[in-house]
């Protein structure tokens, strides 16, 4: 059994009515750790309002916290959408809704790695008079097939229910492995290119300050090499060797767990060379482009990535320098991974 073991938590969210499926979700979790994550170094931990800590404060900005701190969520809803919230000034009209919204913003902002919806059936003659209750849930999935934004799960039955969630599990730990596999493989071949880039470059000043940046990246001196990067970027106006620091520069607020401003980087690079098309400053650019993709995908935005994959192969399927063409090679095997992912074939 491994020494190290990795937690990742997730949120259960739900409106009363469904305590057995929040059971069955403990439940669910406890034996599949059990049986597949654990001796594998993962451990997937249950968190719901039942754990929050009893005390002075809002109870609901409590749960609020602990969903803050969670890996994942998933949210469940069969025919009751919930009271509302205690503050009388929220603008939300439950306490699950505002969980909602919370989980939707920390994924925007890359601090959430993924969120699941899950609809229990209801019956026929609910359907045709639903209430006041569950009109706003179906309203909510009509939002949310609308938005198009996050995936949901319409169950047939609520048997479904636990297998669901241990292909939910299945997936998000397939996704763990991958990433550990990739953060561990790329590592070493993202500084080589970096590497083997300058030997070719002739600026001594901007040279000096980028090649100290690499040794102390070999140290894990992020801080310090991110303030060399800025120097050697004060002291070039060629465009390989700007390229070279904005790579070098994302690579490290990757390794910061920075990534939103790693992928700011990316899109800063790209904005500025986007329509150079020398061989060098391309192939930077065909690089930048699938670190993109990588890290969306990382992070679990398996539609963004996709389309960052696509959009490397479109601009430059058609270049036969060796490293582009090395890129396009690796962006078609990671879009197809992600695809299957999403069980899609396209």
């Amino acid at each position: 059994m491994p020494k190290n073991i990795t937690h990742f938590s997730i949120f259960i969210a739900s409106p009363g009515g469904l305590e057995k499926e929040r059971k069955e979700f403990k439940e669910t979790i406890a034996h599949y750790n059990e049986t597949e994550a654990r001796h594998r170094g993962i451990f997937f931990e249950p968190v719901g309002w039942e754990a929050t800590i009893d005390g002075v404060g809002r109870p609901q900005e409590k749960i609020n916290e602990d969903l803050r701190a969670c890996d994942y969520s998933i949210f469940l809803f069969r025919d009751r959408w919930g009271s509302p919230p205690d503050d009388v000034n929220s603008p939300f009209t439950s306490g699950t809704e505002e969980e909602f919204a919370i989980a939707m913003e920390m994924y925007a902002a890359l601090k959430m790695r993924d969120i699941k919806v899950v609809f229990f059936p209801v019956s026929e003659s609910q359907l045709k008079d639903p209430g006041k209750q569950l009109e706003r849930v179906l309203a909510f999935k009509s939002r949310l097939e609308k938005q198009e934004k996050i995936l949901f799960k319409q169950l047939k039955n609520d048997t479904d229910f636990k297998d669901l969630l241990r292909k939910h599990l299945a997936g998000w730990l397939r996704q763990i492995e991958s990433e550990k596999y990739n953060n561990e493989s790329s590592t070493k071949e993202k500084l080589k290119g970096l590497e083997q880039n300058q030997s070719l470059t002739g600026n001594p000043e901007f040279q000096r300050h980028f090649n100290k940046a690499l040794v102390l990246v070999g140290s894990k001196s992020w801080h310090k090499s991110l303030g060399l990067i800025e120097l050697a970027l004060e002291n070039t106006n060629k465009n390989e060797e700007i390229c070279d620091a904005l790579l070098l520069q994302a690579f490290i607020l990757s390794e910061l767990n920075l990534s939103l401003e790693e992928l700011a980087v990316y899109d800063e690079l790209l904005a500025r060379f986007g329509g150079r098309t020398e061989a060098g400053v391309v192939e930077r650019l065909a690089r930048a482009i699938f670190n993109k993709g990588a890290t969306l995908g990382q992070l679990n935005r398996s539609d963004e990535a996709i389309a960052v994959y696509d959009e490397l192969l479109a601009r430059f399927g058609g270049r036969t320098e060796a490293g582009v063409v090395e890129e396009l090679e690796r962006a078609m095997v990671n879009k197809g991974f992600r695809l299957g992912q999403l069980n899609r074939n396209d």
